[in-house]
């Protein structure tokens, strides 16, 4: 027993309801490749041999690391700061009971 095979732009109303499944479905296509290339390019090794994680982890720790030098330089100029003040302070009392 032979299927009777119908053309698909019978299943559509008109021409232009089928071309615009037919485009949605070239479309969705398109995506899953770009998605699946994707997949593949973001377990493939970058130019410099990292993937995408390990240069994620590193920009992470040197973030860390610039945040925490950033933050002693910023306390240790409160410090100097401080200890200056200080010593002026002391040195002006100094010359004052010397007067």
């Amino acid at each position: 027993m032979a299927m009777r095979t119908e053309p698909i732009e019978s299943f559509y109303s008109n021409k232009n309801e089928y071309l615009e499944a037919k485009a949605d479905a070239e479309r969705h296509n398109i995506n899953e490749r770009l998605r699946e290339n994707y997949k593949k390019e973001d377990n493939n090794k970058d130019s410099d041999g990292l993937s995408s994680i390990e240069t994620t982890v590193i920009g992470y720790i040197l973030g860390f690391f610039i945040a925490l030098f950033t933050f002693f330089i910023v306390v240790l100029f409160k410090i100097s700061f401080k200890i200056i003040k200080h010593i002026s302070i002391y040195i002006y009392k100094l010359v004052k009971k010397n007067q």
